[in-house]
């Protein structure tokens, strides 16, 4: 074997070497739960709990969420709701981070450029509240929640939400229903119960990368104050 045709074996076997430990090394999203509390006069208040498994991949110095914001009212007229970020922590600690525009939201970057994350699982906690999300109609009114939203690139093991509802509206529950899969997809991997005063919901299966779960919850008039 010549010099040129060892450096091609060499280059070949290192990049079959790249290949085998990214396959073994997969990235992705172990857990992700959103604890979703709705106030009477439609303020949400929403804790996400995001596990990841790091390995220096797309994972290098943390992980980036976004959030819509912009919504298309009556007569295709745009509408953007408040959105504010509470807190950000990375494995318990308060974690740097900074949050940019996008055309129809926002995204929250979770790390520093200065620090290189270690391999492995690190839990992730943003604490957010927004508010004028709730849909009220003639006979009902509904809460629709993207919890996962569809823009991750990588798997989610399992996902799962608990959301309170306020003046006992858990027992007054008109429909409760949920879709899982890309955008626009209607599947139905999840389980959904009431548990006391929550509402919860789990994945069956894992979602594949930019598969999201959706909720939607109707509920009589009277549980949340009229819109101002």
């Amino acid at each position: 074997m010549n010099l040129f045709s060892l450096f091609r074996f060499l280059c070949l076997c290192f990049y079959l070497l790249i290949i085998n430990n990214k396959a073994l090394a997969e990235e992705a999203i172990l857990s992700y739960h959103s604890d979703i509390r709705i106030e009477e006069g439609g303020l949400i208040d929403v804790v996400e709990r995001i596990s990841v498994q790091a390995e220096g991949f797309d994972i290098r110095r943390g992980i980036y969420r976004d959030f819509p914001t912009q919504y298309f009212g009556p007569l295709m007229t745009k509408k953007k709701v408040p959105f504010d970020v509470k807190s950000v922590k990375r494995n318990g600690q308060a974690s740097p981070f900074h949050t940019e525009k996008l055309n129809n939201g926002v995204r929250i970057y979770i790390g520093s450029a200065d620090i290189r994350l270690p391999h492995g699982q690190h839990d992730y906690e943003i604490h957010y509240q927004t508010d004028e999300q709730l849909g009220y109609f003639d006979n009902y009114d509904e809460f629709y929640w993207n919890v996962t939203g569809t823009g991750w690139q990588f798997p989610i093991y399992q996902a799962s939400a608990t959301v309170k509802l306020p003046n006992n509206g858990h027992s007054q529950i008109m429909s409760q229903q949920f879709w899982t899969g890309y955008q626009g997809q209607t599947r139905q991997d999840a389980q959904i119960n009431n548990h006391g005063q929550d509402v919860s919901i789990t994945t069956t299966q894992a979602l594949k990368p930019h598969q999201g779960v959706t909720i939607g919850i109707q509920l009589p008039k009277g549980v949340f104050l009229p819109p101002k």
